[in-house]
């Protein structure tokens, strides 16, 4: 894994030669810090007029690719060009539907996993509606390791409906059509006609899958250094933004 910006001509070049670039951007981590709840964090709006402005170029296609709902990145974002893939990739259109038995699985976990973050310093629930996640960026080791203990065996009951896909952080608790990043970046590319580029950059263990599916791409880790799939990294979303008025430069 190298530094991007010390190998931008390879990647210029690339980036020059290709009649249709498809750019694939987690958000938290990557577009954004991180903070302490979710709904704390901002898009820079220098961030935003960029996306804006690549979404609107004739040979780009911009795609947001996150854990997040689809109706609540349409919402940080603000960019009506950009494409929202939410709940890692699966949630592509505004109304998706679930079998019953899910729901009702789905509902009994959120109960469960209420009740278990209580009295556990650092730890809390996030409900999306159609998955429910625990987040313990902020606990101690110690309190880490009992919620993922007490919540396996919360889990371990749904299996038939349910699976827990896990991040820095957070663990999401979703339906089993859900198969991650890295299911969301084949269907993206057979959806895809023509010859094209694929740029991915992400910061997460949840955009490794998407990493090995785009290995003939340009595919960026955002962060510290660490065994992955990706070929290049940068160091936060900072030098994303960098990274994306460098691409905006080569299509000019």
């Amino acid at each position: 894994m190298r530094y991007l910006f010390d190998c931008w001509e390879e990647i210029a070049r690339r980036i020059r030669a290709a009649k249709d670039i498809r750019l694939y951007l987690d958000f938290d981590g990557t577009l954004v810090g991180y903070r302490p709840r979710p709904e704390q964090v901002k898009l820079r709006e220098k961030t935003r007029a960029a996306l804006r402005r690549l979404a609107g170029h004739r040979c780009v296609h911009v795609a947001i690719v996150s854990g997040r709902r689809r109706k609540e990145l349409a919402k940080l974002l603000r960019a009506p060009s950009v494409e929202f893939l939410g709940l890692y990739g699966w949630e592509d259109v505004d109304r998706v539907s679930l079998p019953a038995r899910t729901k009702l699985s789905l509902g009994k976990v959120r109960r469960a996993l209420r009740i278990l973050s209580k009295g556990m310093s650092g730890v809390f629930v996030e409900d999306k509606g159609i998955s429910v996640a625990l987040h313990f960026r902020n606990a101690s080791t110690v309190v880490q390791r009992q919620a993922h203990e007490r919540m396996r065996k919360i889990v371990r009951r749904f299996r038939g409906e349910l699976h827990v896909l896990p991040s820095h952080g957070v663990w999401d608790v979703v339906p089993n059509e859900v198969r991650g990043k890295g299911a969301a970046m084949r269907a993206a590319l057979a959806r895809v006609r023509k010859p094209s580029l694929a740029i991915y950059a992400g910061d997460d263990v949840t955009d490794e899958p998407a990493f090995k599916v785009l290995s003939r791409g340009i595919t960026v880790l955002v962060g510290e250094p660490r065994k992955t799939h990706a070929r290049y990294r940068l160091r936060d979303p900072l030098e994303v933004y960098a990274f994306l008025r460098l691409l905006e430069a080569e299509l000019l």
